[in-house]
């Protein structure tokens, strides 16, 4: 009963939790972002494209400046990856939550025109990331023995005809996380994914 309601609390008290957001320019980035924002919840926002991060930024109201940091960075780059967590945890203390969202897919075509260099790509984007972002976040989460870490692969549709170009998700990337567990992986560190449309 007292593990229960540790968790229940957890789940409910959001207030003051540090959560990262990797590609968080994006639609569905901008709505979590707000949202966490508003509930007092400290955001640290990883962006990629500078054309969708400017948009982005007119949206967030300057009243939530103190609890936001917003920090440019590659998702396939390591040292751009763990530089992220680090500025997350010397800004607010700690990651309590980690919203990965980097993802992309590719449908048509067939495979037998399709290029090495594009499955190589979307490895990197689909998996590689979120290897990385675990990874970096899970090495913090573990200070302090707790954390959430949640992963977006995009939506795509389940049944890929013979003709349709291999996409690597999202089924691979949550195997793909699964083997960050390890023996360090404990409660109430938990992993989860939740399917959303690519951008």
């Amino acid at each position: 009963m007292r593990v229960q309601a540790e968790k229940r609390d957890w789940a409910v008290n959001l207030k003051g939790k540090v959560a990262v957001i990797t590609e968080g320019e994006g639609s569905l980035g901008r709505v979590v972002t707000k949202r966490f924002l508003s509930e007092g919840i400290k955001v640290v926002l990883g962006w990629y494209a500078s054309e969708g991060w400017e948009e982005a930024k007119g949206l967030i109201p300057s009243d939530y400046k103190g609890q936001f940091l917003d920090v440019h960075v590659d998702a396939t780059k390591e040292e751009e990856v763990e530089n992220l967590m680090r500025k997350a945890k010397d800004a607010f203390g700690s990651i309590d939550i980690l919203l990965h969202m980097v993802g992309r897919f590719h449908a048509g075509g067939k495979i037998s025109e399709t290029d090495a260099s594009l499955f190589e790509r979307l490895v990197d984007v689909n998996l590689k990331t979120t290897f990385l972002c675990c990874k970096h976040a899970l090495k913090i989460m573990l200070e302090r023995g707790r954390g959430r870490i949640v992963v977006f692969p995009p939506k795509v549709v389940s049944a890929l005809g013979r003709r349709l170009a291999p996409m690597p998700c999202p089924k691979p990337v949550l195997q793909c996380s699964y083997l960050l567990c390890g023996k360090n992986w404990k409660r109430p560190i938990s992993l989860s994914t939740r399917s959303c449309p690519a951008s």
